[in-house]
Parts: structure tokens; sequence; C-alpha cells
């Protein structure tokens, strides 16, 4: 190639140049996006992981705390001397084969 070549040519390889740099531009700030996201992604999950650590121990405490008072109305039912209430049962039966 030389300075001998064509308008045409030389527009042409121009034309190439620039959307081979405009391809190169797109990679490489495609490229610092995705670090960024991917540095944003790991601070998120972090960040969720530590809460989710910090609700199961709350709940744990709470259900400890439920425990606790489930056991208390279960030993002072006991020390009134109050029966063990029955689970609720449909007072009607399933329907006949005349009924359907």
């Amino acid at each position: 190639m030389g300075l001998n070549m064509s308008y045409t040519s030389k527009a042409i390889l121009f034309a190439v140049l620039v959307v081979i740099g405009v391809v190169f531009l797109a990679v490489g700030l495609h490229s610092g996006e995705k670090a960024e996201e991917d540095k944003l992604d790991k601070e998120y999950k972090e960040a969720f992981d530590e809460f989710a650590k910090k609700e199961k121990a709350f709940n744990k405490r709470r259900k400890k705390r439920l425990d606790k008072f489930m056991e208390a109305q279960e030993e002072e039912r006991k020390r009134k001397g109050i029966p063990k209430k029955e689970k609720d049962v449909c007072p009607w039966g399933p329907p006949s084969e005349d009924q359907v």
C-alpha cells in the first residue's frame, strides 16, 4: 500500500479503521461496566448474606420466646386442670350417595 491508492480505496480503508476503533472502544467500555457491575453484585450479595444471617438469628430468638410462652401456657393449663382442647372437627360427615 502506498500513497498512490485511489480515493475510493482510501475512503474504504478509513471506514474500516473507524469501525474497528469503534468496536474496540465499545468492547473496552462494556468490560469496564461489567467489572463495575460485578463489584456492585458482590457488595449486594455480601449485604444480603449479612441481612439473612441477622434475620435467621432474630427468628431463632423469636422461636425460643414462643416455645417458652407455649410451655408456660401448657404448664398453666395443667396446673389449673383445664383439659387439653380437642382439634376442631367438622360436625358434618361426608355426603352420602343419595345426597349427591
